[in-house]
C-alpha cells in the first residue's frame, strides 16, 4: 500500500523459480496468488526468475524500461478526451435522486510520474469518485498501456458551477 500511496511504479519479482515444481499453469496460479496478497498492486507486472541460476534475470531490465516509460507517459489531450467520451457513453456516471446525471466536460493529464488525470464535470457531488475513478483508471491502463505505475484520477467541478452560476 505504501508503494501505491507514494505514487511509485514497481514490478513484482518471484525469485527461486528454479526450485518450484511446475506444470502448465504454475506461473498463472502464482500470479493470481500474488495479486490476491498484493491487491493494491494489481497493475504491476510479475516476473519469475532465479537469481542463483540467472534464469530470466535479463528480463528485469526490459521490465524496468517499460515501467519507467509508463511512469513518465504523457497522453495527448485529444486522444484522452476521445477515449473518455467513449467510456462515459458506454458506462455513464450514476444519476442522482432527481434523475439528472453528472456531465463530463473534458479531461486533461495534470502530471506525470505518476500519471494524474483530472476530469472536469458537472454535479461533482453525485459522482462516486472512488468507484468511477477506478473505472476510468482501468480503461486508461488498457487503452494507453500503463504498466507497473499507479494512475491517479481526480474529478473537479467545472469553474462556472463553483461560483454559483448555472451553466448552459
Amino acid at each position: 500500500r505504501h508503494i501505491l500511496d507514494s505514487g511509485r511504479s514497481c514490478a513484482i519479482l518471484l525469485n527461486k523459480w528454479d526450485i518450484i515444481e511446475k506444470d502448465a499453469k504454475t506461473f498463472d496460479a502464482e500470479v493470481r496468488s500474488t495479486y490476491e496478497k498484493l491487491v493494491h498492486l494489481d497493475f504491476a507486472p510479475v516476473i519469475s526468475l532465479s537469481a542463483l541460476t540467472g534464469m530470466r534475470c535479463e528480463r528485469i531490465f526490459e521490465v524496468i524500461k517499460t515501467v519507467s516509460s509508463s511512469y513518465r507517459l504523457r497522453v495527448p489531450t485529444g486522444p484522452l478526451n476521445t477515449a473518455i467520451e467513449k467510456w462515459t457513453q458506454a458506462h455513464p456516471p450514476p444519476s442522482g435522486p432527481d434523475g439528472k446525471r453528472s456531465r463530463l466536460y473534458y479531461a486533461t493529464q495534470a502530471s506525470v510520474a505518476p500519471p494524474h488525470f483530472v476530469l472536469f464535470v458537472s454535479r461533482l457531488r453525485r459522482i462516486p469518485t472512488v468507484q468511477y475513478g477506478r473505472y476510468i483508471e482501468n480503461r486508461l491502463r488498457e487503452k494507453f498501456e500503463f504498466s507497473g505505475t499507479p494512475i491517479r484520477v481526480s474529478f473537479r467541478q467545472r469553474g462556472k458551477e463553483l461560483s454559483g452560476e448555472k451553466s448552459r
